[in-house]
């Protein structure tokens, strides 16, 4: 049974999220609800700071140009984020977002020509050796797991 949009807003997100449960909701109920949320967050935040906010950014069309941009990539990668974490453990999709820090970073170095500070490196290599460690440490227990017993009673 899919769960309506009433269902996903007043139940528990950590659970869901922790157990895949959002194998059965559509994920663009997902983005819809979270995407909802934060644009009524924004709004009220937007009421009540006014007076701290200069908007005359906004009247530049680049600006208004690379902000549609940003929300229409991020509402795609959000997409594809809800749906790889239905189709599989969240610690694992979660871990692989931090590959993103090696991309940042040769991006950084590719077209930016940035130099990082030793310390830098050491923490992005960490990053990437964890990520790599856990992958396949998660493949051996899944051969593991799948390899049949072959001891039978009769």
């Amino acid at each position: 049974k899919q769960k309506t949009a009433y269902e996903i807003l007043t139940c528990d997100w950590s659970s869901d999220v922790c157990s895949s449960d959002l194998r059965d909701i559509d994920p663009r109920v997902i983005v819809t609800h979270f995407s909802g949320t934060a644009t009524l967050i924004a709004f009220l935040s937007l009421l009540l700071f006014r007076n701290d906010i200069d908007l005359s950014v906004l009247g530049n069309l680049k600006t208004l140009t690379m902000l549609f941009g940003v929300g229409i990539l991020g509402t795609i990668g959000q997409l594809g984020m809800t749906k790889a974490f239905a189709l599989d453990k969240a610690p694992k999709i979660a871990a692989a977002g931090y590959i993103k820090v090696g991309f940042a970073a040769s991006y950084d170095l590719i077209f930016w020509y940035h130099s990082f500070k030793l310390s830098t490196v050491f923490g992005i290599s960490l990053i990437l050796i964890s990520i790599t460690w856990l992958f396949y440490t998660q493949r051996s227990v899944r051969t593991e797991i799948t390899i049949p017993n072959n001891s039978s009673s009769f």
